[in-house]
């Protein structure tokens, strides 16, 4: 299971520090975008990303909460993350269609310009909507994105009824051989990790960043992942 610590938890005083202070030890680096619209915050955009970019070699794991990904994508796009995340809630096929020509086209000039990055797409659902709504998209996407708490603020409660939705997408991409990511976001800490064993990512945010030990609580996650 990889790690990918939420930068929205993080001291934003100091966030090159606490950057710095995990990089080593987690797999990605999860940058949540938030426009006061889709939902009821408002984070950082695409400057501070920007910012994040240049101070890390660390794959970044963007996650679009906004209602207008495709006005903002070519932006994060020129960052090459790793994944680029938009939610099922406000996207419909002719946008999801816009969006991976974007993803597409850009990959294709990395490849002539030289540079070995593919950016790869996720798919995000929030607790309220079903996994089924996903299955239309399995062909399209790299990555699904469960949400386990409401999207917009971190240190909330993990929901346990996302499970379902976890080991019934897990059955069906191992059935289907997808080679997707199936990653989950919200009030995971050592305890709730038991919870999400069947994901291969895992967001953590205030159980690492609201510490007085980053690394031992990274360990900690990484330890819970194993001891089955």
């Amino acid at each position: 299971m990889k790690i990918s610590p939420s930068i929205l938890a993080a001291n934003f005083a100091n966030l090159e520090k606490d950057i710095k202070s995990v990089e080593e030890d987690v797999d990605y680096l999860h940058i949540d975008i938030m426009d006061g619209h889709f939902v009821p915050n408002i984070s950082f955009g695409l400057d501070i990303t920007k910012d994040i970019s240049k101070i890390t070699s660390k794959p970044l794991d963007v996650h679009l909460m906004i209602e207008e990904p495709l006005k903002y994508l070519d932006g994060f796009l020129e960052l090459n993350p790793e994944y680029i995340t938009v939610h099922y809630e406000i996207i419909d096929n002719e946008i999801l269609e816009k969006i991976i020509e974007k993803i597409e086209n850009k990959n294709k000039e990395n490849m002539e310009e030289g540079v070995n990055k593919k950016i790869k797409l996720g798919l995000s659902i929030s607790p309220d909507t079903p996994y089924e709504v996903v299955i239309p998209y399995l062909e399209k996407i790299d990555l699904i994105l469960v949400m386990s708490v409401y999207p917009g603020f971190y240190g909330q409660e993990f929901i346990e009824d996302t499970t379902y939705k976890i080991e019934r997408l897990r059955e069906i991409i191992d059935e289907n051989e997808y080679t997707i990511q199936l990653e989950v976001d919200g009030g995971i800490n050592d305890k709730t990790i038991k919870l999400v064993q069947k994901c291969d990512i895992v967001v953590a945010g205030s159980y690492i960043f609201k510490s007085d030990n980053y690394k031992e609580r990274i360990e900690k996650l990484k330890l819970m992942c194993t001891d089955n």
